[in-house]
């Protein structure tokens, strides 16, 4: 039973490296893969390293080798691109609806979906002015229930505002449906 279970955490271990560390312009050589598995403590011979990789590409994950000097081998399609993972955490960083503890978080899962060589060019500045001073809970609150009536086909009745020139907002007489 133990060989088996050395096994599938060396392939595992495998996938895990290909994907954290490897793209198009990073492959990792053969004896490259064998050196980082030892670091894990996972012992490894060329012979069963190409079995794994086999068996990875059989089971969905798209596993290439680059032949030269530069070669090795690393994960070619992925889920999201790089140009999909920066225009998705653009738009989150700019997204003033989340709020900011959520959005770190939020950005920091989708920069560890990139390769480890890519994630230092996923964060960048970006900045767009605020317009609103209302708390981005509170405004996603009632996005969530618009959306929610909208959905379910519900009505929503509201009280509208007008505002003066000095911001002060009254409310309407009617309620609106």
């Amino acid at each position: 039973m133990g060989k088996h279970t050395d096994q599938r955490d060396r392939t595992l271990m495998l996938a895990n490296i290909l994907t954290e560390e490897t793209d198009e312009r990073h492959p990792m050589p053969m004896a490259e893969l064998v050196d980082r598995l030892a670091r894990f403590g996972v012992t490894a011979e060329r012979k069963s390293l190409y079995r794994d990789l086999a068996a990875l590409r059989k089971h969905g994950l798209d596993v290439v080798y680059r032949a030269g000097t530069d070669g090795g081998w690393y994960v070619e399609n992925r889920t999201f691109t790089p140009l999909d993972l920066r225009a998705i955490i653009d738009a989150v960083s700019v997204y003033r609806w989340i709020p900011e503890s959520q959005k770190q978080e939020l950005l920091n899962k989708l920069v560890n979906q990139a390769p480890v060589p890519q994630r230092k060019s996923l964060r960048r500045p970006v900045s767009v002015r605020r317009r609103s001073a209302a708390d981005p809970l509170d405004l996603r609150a009632v996005l969530d229930r618009i959306h929610a009536a909208i959905q379910n086909r519900k009505a929503l009745s509201f009280v509208p505002y007008t505002y003066d020139r000095g911001k002060t907002r009254t409310p309407e007489d009617s309620r609106r449906v």
